[in-house]
């Protein structure tokens, strides 16, 4: 008869489990999306803070963009 192993990792996460950290996930991302968009009171700028010309942006996830 073939030997029973014990698995030696857990399985996958429970849904409970899942529920939590998507929405820890998503308080995160909205948390670091309200400190961008935050009000900065910027001091005089001499030129422009960005010079580039040729900037191209692409998009992430569903609403999260990378420059």
């Amino acid at each position: 008869m073939a030997h029973l192993r014990k698995r030696a990792f857990r399985g996958g996460k429970s849904s409970a489990q899942k529920k939590v950290e998507r929405k820890r996930r998503l308080a995160n991302r909205k948390r670091r999306i309200q400190h961008r968009l935050r009000d900065i009171e910027w001091e005089h700028q001499p030129r422009p803070m960005f010079s580039a010309s040729n900037i191209k942006y692409d998009l992430a996830d569903k609403a999260r963009g990378l420059a």
